[in-house]
């Protein structure tokens, strides 16, 4: 994940301290760093691993047709986008704990960047994005069901 994501999450956090108990602020933030532990490993170990897809930027049929805006590529396999997932699963938390509308704008704006990004740069196909998106929602709607069962206690 880019600086700037982390810039973002504080920053929410922080407004989150002066709105919510701390313990909410607390479970907010473990629940962020769960996702993203969870959506991380799993878009590695589970998918990437396993279907072993290239990254365009690896395939030497795509590399002549493009030119790389980075100069790296990241790892050989890009099935599903770990940005993705991560990025997705923060914006689902945030967006379950009914934050101001603005908030949930910055998110989904930022979710959709980091989206676009990795494919402009080449390092991801639109159906890895599409699949870390999915990963990601499927995980924090996982971790927002669980806090909202009735024998959830914080």
């Amino acid at each position: 994940m880019s600086i700037g994501t982390y810039v973002l999450v504080i920053l929410f956090l922080i407004f989150a301290f002066f709105k919510l108990k701390l313990n909410e602020v607390v479970l907010l933030a473990s629940l962020i760093i769960v996702g993203v532990g969870l959506a991380d490993i799993i878009s590695v170990h589970g998918f990437k691993n396993t279907f072993e897809r290239l990254r365009p930027c690896h395939s030497s049929e795509l590399i002549e047709q493009f030119e790389l805006v980075a100069n790296r590529c990241g790892g050989r396999y890009g099935f599903v986008s770990s940005h993705a997932s991560t990025i997705w699963t923060i914006f689902a938390i945030v967006n379950f704990s009914r934050p101001p509308k603005i908030f949930i704008l910055i998110f989904l704006f930022w979710a959709m960047l980091v989206s676009y990004s990795r494919v402009y740069l080449g390092v991801h196909y639109p159906g890895d994005i599409l699949g870390g998106a999915i990963l990601g929602l499927l995980i924090a709607n996982a971790l927002n069901r669980w806090r909202s069962t009735p024998n959830f206690k914080y």
